[in-house]
């Protein structure tokens, strides 16, 4: 199961041990980039950057960014839209 973790939920994931509330395993997540840059100002980030690993995860576009991308394409370019970011895309995130 893919989950959208925010800001405030990073340290609620850590306790659950791979499940959700639910009991559902979590083996996948999706951050924003201010998430993991969240987790990278704190004092100590090797406790929680060392269980996001655990997981398949990836980064999704800041909602400005979507829309500023989604705003030039076409029908079908929008329909095939995923606001992920590529790998080795960082630099393309404004």
């Amino acid at each position: 199961m893919r989950t959208v973790v925010d800001t405030n939920q990073v340290l609620k994931l850590l306790p659950l041990s791979g499940t959700n509330a639910l009991g559902v395993a979590i083996t996948e997540i999706t951050l924003a980039p201010y998430v993991i840059a969240e987790v990278l100002l704190r004092r100590d980030p090797e406790p929680t950057l060392d269980h996001l690993r655990s997981f398949d995860i990836r980064y999704g576009l800041e909602p400005v960014e979507a829309f500023n991308r989604l705003a030039s394409l076409s029908e079908a370019e929008v329909i095939d839209f995923e606001p992920f970011v590529k790998p080795g895309g960082w630099q393309t995130l404004s």
